[in-house]
Order: C-alpha cells, then structure tokens, then sequence
C-alpha cells in the first residue's frame, strides 16, 4: 500500500490565482485538501494519508519543501491541488501536470485523474501537460523530491462556468477523486 500526501496547493486566502468569480484558489485548496482527507480518512481508514499544515510556504529553507524531503518515498503519491486562472475568460477546463521525467504510473494515472475531474464537473479536458509545458516551466512541487507526483489543475477561477459547475459538483468530485486516490494508494508497487 502507498502512502497519499495530499498538499493544498496555496496556503490561504489571496495567495493563489485571483478571486474573480467567487472562489478564491488559496482558500479552496485548503477547503478541498482537507475534505479529501476527511473522505479518505472516514471511506479507506487503512491509508496513510499526510497533509501540509496549511501555513507552511515553499521554502526549501524550512517550509514545505523541506517537511516534504524529510520523509518522502519513492513509492509515495503526492496530490498538489491548484486551480487554473487565464486573461482569456473562455478558457477552461481540467488538466493535470506531471514531472518532466515521469513514470507511466505519473503519466496513465494523471489521463485517467483529468478525464475523471472533467467529466464530473462537465468541463474541458485539457488532458496531461508534463512540468515544462507548464507557465512557470520549473515546478518545485514536481521536481525537488522523489514520488509519484500529481498536479491537478481543477478547473479556472477565471472561468464563471467552471467556478459554478465546480462549486455545484464539489461532493461527487470528492467521493469520485477520493475513490481514485484510494485506487492509486492501494495499487500495489512494481
């Protein structure tokens, strides 16, 4: 059985992609991470699951970066949870980022994790970028430990759709990812 680390992407209000339309990226993925965990926690009690403490930056010098190097396996899944923002009001749609470097665990799993989002939320899938495709191009959260990494982009803030149909679908999202999650977790590592 593999150990989940599920990380909210931001940590707080205003520190993530702007509020445009009523969900705030830094405040949702603390609210997601920790109904996720709670799901997992109540559905699949046999899992390990770790968290961020939700005020840690990401610092190599001693937040989250640094927590994570501490105990991090390769046999583990970290889950970083993000929503996207655009200039461009049309764009939607889920994707989910993986290492430059990926394993085929990485790269079938996180198809699978953003048809499954999209089809839930009835949005575009915008399928798997892998980290240089990325707007920052270098993602510490993917490349400065060694795990099974996901970055799943939900949907765009920037996006009334997306916001309204996520916000309307946010509990079958967390049972439907949280039965994903729990699949990952207790695939067994060749």
């Amino acid at each position: 059985m593999r150990k989940l680390i599920i990380i909210a992407g931001h940590n707080g209000k205003g520190t993530g992609a702007p509020d445009r339309h009523g969900l705030d990226e830094g405040a949702e993925t603390m609210a997601l991470r920790d109904c996720f965990v709670d799901w997992l926690r109540i559905k699949y009690p046999q899992i390990e699951v770790a968290t961020d403490r939700g005020r840690d930056n990401l610092t190599l010098a001693g937040g989250l970066l640094k927590w994570l190097k501490s105990f991090v396996k390769k046999s583990n899944i970290c889950i970083d949870l993000h929503f996207n923002s655009s200039a461009n009001e049309q764009a939607t749609g889920a994707e989910v980022v993986v290492p430059d470097k990926y394993s085929m665990f990485e790269f079938g799993n996180a198809k699978k994790l953003a048809a499954k989002i999209a089809e839930i939320l009835q949005i575009k899938n915008r399928g798997v970028k892998i980290e240089i495709q990325s707007a920052l191009g270098k993602l510490a959260m993917l490349s400065e430990f060694d795990c099974e990494n996901f970055l799943i982009e939900f949907a765009f803030t920037s996006n009334a759709k997306d916001v309204e149909n996520y916000k309307k679908y946010k509990p079958e999202l967390i049972a439907g990812l949280g039965e994903y999650f729990a699949k990952m977790a207790l695939e067994t590592k060749n």
